[in-house]
C-alpha cells in the first residue's frame, strides 16, 4: 500500500468513526458522510497491492488478539494505558477503541514492523466513580457495517473522597499512654477520623457524645494522615483498649494496657444556682457546679416555666442565660452525666422581678464607658470600663434597647472589693448598613447569692466608616 493510499483509508476511517461518535448530526449529512468514506476505502482498497497470502496469513486472527489494561482498578481520577497485541490481519483496516465513558471513540495507534505482530495503544482519564466497558472493535474492509468487537476489558473507578478505615501502629504518651498531658496515637487513615474512644474491662458505657455508642471519649486533634494527638481524661484504673473511627468503619481494638490513677472514683456531687438579672426584659443566669465522678460531663437542663420558649431537657450547657416573658419564681433542673454513665441531678429556683436594683446586699455594679454619646467603628477595639463591689464575675453584653442582649464575654473574673475593671472589646455588632444606637450591659455575680445589672446611659454610636 502506498503512502497516498495509506493517507485516503486513514482519512476515510476517521470519517466514519466521527459520523458513529455523533449520533446527533443531520441524518442526510451522515449518510453523504458514510458515502464518501466508503467510496474511499473502496478506491483505496482497489490501489493496494495485493498481499502475497501464506495459509498462516489467511487465517483471520484479529478475534485471538491480545487486549488489556493497566491498571483496572483505583479511585478518579484514574488514568489507564490500553494496549492490543497481534494485531495483523490483512482485512483489517484500523482498530477503534470507546472507553466505555461517553467521551469520544479513537483511532488506536499502531506500530508495525515486519506486520505479523502489530501493537496498538492508547491511554486514557477516568475522572468520575463507576464500572466502564472498553471496547476494541475493528473496521474490515466492508466499511462500517462490517464493525466487529474484538474484546471488552470492565474498568472499576472509585470515588477520590472514600475513606479508609483507620489503623491503629502505636501510642506513646508523656509517662506513658493515657497519664500525661502529652498523649499520641500514630497509624494511617487518620484524616477523616470522626470518633476516639478507650473501652475497659469493665465496658464503661459514656456514650458517643450522647448518642449511646459505648467508650470513653477522647477529644482528639487530627495531625495528619498518620498522627492524632488525644486527651485522655480522668480514669478509674483498668485495662483499656483504645479504637479509632470514621465513615468507613473502626478500627481494630488497639491494647494500651493497664491505665488509670485510682481504683475507685471520688463521689459524683452536684449544685446549682441562679443569678436575675433586668435589661428592660427580665431573665436569670442559670449555672450549675459538679465536682468529684469521671470528666467530661454532660448537662441537660430543664425549664419548668416558659418550656414553649426554651424547651425541657434540651440545652445542653453548664451554664446558660434565660429571659422570662412573665415575672415570679422560677424553677430549673440540671441532669448531670459523668464519664462513666453515673448521673445526678439537681434543682435550684430564682425569682424574677420586674425591677432592677444598682445595689444589693453590698453587691454593685455601673458602667462608666461607653456610657453614652461615644462613636465607635465596627472592627475596630475599644475598652470598656465599669466599676463593681463585692462581685467575683461579669457578663458583658450589648443590646439596641428592644430588652434583647447578646453576650460579648462571659464569666471575667473580678475581684470582690470595689475598684475598676475593663475589658477590650473587637466592636461586633452583626451586619448593617446605617449606623446604630447601642448600649452596653453589664451583668455583676455574687457567685451563689445573687447578681445586679446595669447598662449605658444613653445610646452611643456604632459606625462602618
Amino acid at each position: 500500500m502506498t503512502s497516498v493510499t495509506a493517507l485516503l483509508l486513514q482519512a476515510a476511517i476517521s470519517l466514519l468513526l466521527f459520523v458513529q461518535a455523533h449520533p446527533s448530526l443531520d441524518a442526510s449529512l451522515r449518510e453523504q458522510a458514510i458515502e464518501v468514506a466508503n467510496h474511499a476505502i473502496t478506491v483505496a482498497t482497489h490501489q493496494s497491492e495485493t498481499p502475497q497470502k501464506t495459509s498462516q496469513e489467511s487465517q483471520d486472527t484479529a478475534d485471538n488478539n491480545a487486549f488489556s489494561a493497566s491498571p483496572k482498578s483505583g479511585n478518579a481520577p484514574l488514568h489507564v494505558n490500553f494496549k492490543a497485541q497481534n494485531l495483523y490481519d490483512p482485512h483489517t483496516f484500523g482498530y477503534a477503541l470507546d472507553f466505555g465513558d461517553g467521551s469520544d471513540i479513537v483511532a488506536l495507534n499502531t506500530t508495525c514492523n515486519d506486520c505479523t505482530n502489530a501493537t496498538g495503544v492508547a491511554g486514557h482519564d477516568y475522572t468520575h466513580s463507576g464500572t466502564y466497558t472498553a471496547t476494541l472493535s475493528r473496521w474490515k474492509d466492508g466499511g462500517p457495517k462490517d464493525l466487529q468487537t474484538v474484546g471488552t476489558l470492565t474498568i472499576s473507578v472509585g470515588d477520590a473522597n472514600t475513606a479508609k478505615t483507620p489503623v491503629i501502629t502505636s501510642v506513646n504518651g508523656k509517662g506513658g499512654f493515657g497519664t500525661g498531658d502529652s498523649n499520641s496515637i500514630f497509624g494511617k487513615n487518620f484524616s477523616t477520623v470522626t470518633y476516639v474512644y478507650l473501652k475497659g474491662r469493665h465496658e464503661i458505657d459514656y456514650g458517643k457524645d450522647g448518642s449511646g455508642k459505648g467508650g470513653i471519649h477522647l477529644g482528639y486533634t487530627i495531625v495528619d494522615d498518620t498522627r492524632l494527638n488525644v486527651d485522655v481524661p480522668y480514669l478509674v484504673k483498668d485495662t483499656y483498649y483504645l479504637y479509632v473511627e470514621n465513615q468507613s468503619g473502626t478500627s481494630a481494638p488497639y491494647f494500651v494496657g493497664t491505665i488509670g490513677a485510682h481504683d475507685t472514683l471520688q463521689s459524683l456531687t452536684a449544685s446549682c444556682s441562679a443569678a436575675t438579672f433586668n435589661f428592660g426584659t427580665p431573665g436569670a443566669s442559670w449555672s450549675a457546679y459538679v465536682s468529684g465522678g469521671q470528666s467530661p460531663y454532660r448537662y441537660a437542663w430543664t425549664m419548668f416555666d416558659d418550656i414553649s420558649n426554651y424547651g425541657e431537657g434540651s440545652i445542653q450547657s453548664q451554664a446558660l442565660m434565660v429571659n422570662y416573658a412573665s415575672i415570679g419564681t422560677k424553677k430549673a433542673t440540671v441532669r448531670i452525666t459523668d464519664a462513666s454513665g453515673t448521673t445526678i441531678s439537681t434543682s435550684c429556683s430564682a425569682t424574677i422581678s420586674d425591677v432592677s436594683t444598682e445595689t444589693q446586699s453590698g453587691r454593685s455594679i455601673a458602667v462608666l464607658s461607653p456610657n453614652g454619646g461615644e462613636t465607635l467603628t465596627q472592627g475596630e477595639t475599644y475598652t470598656i470600663k465599669w466599676k463593681s463591689s463585692q462581685i467575683d464575675k461579669v457578663y458583658l453584653g450589648w443590646s439596641l434597647g428592644t430588652g434583647s442582649v447578646s453576650w460579648i464575654a462571659t464569666d471575667i473574673p473580678t475581684s470582690k472589693n470595689s475598684g475598676t475593671y475593663s475589658y477590650d472589646w473587637s466592636v461586633d455588632i452583626g451586619t448593617f448598613s446605617e449606623s446604630k444606637n447601642v448600649k452596653i450591659s453589664v451583668v455583676g455575680y455574687d457567685t451563689g447569692t445573687g447578681s445586679v445589672t446595669d447598662e449605658s446611659d444613653a445610646f452611643f454610636v456604632v459606625t462602618n466608616d
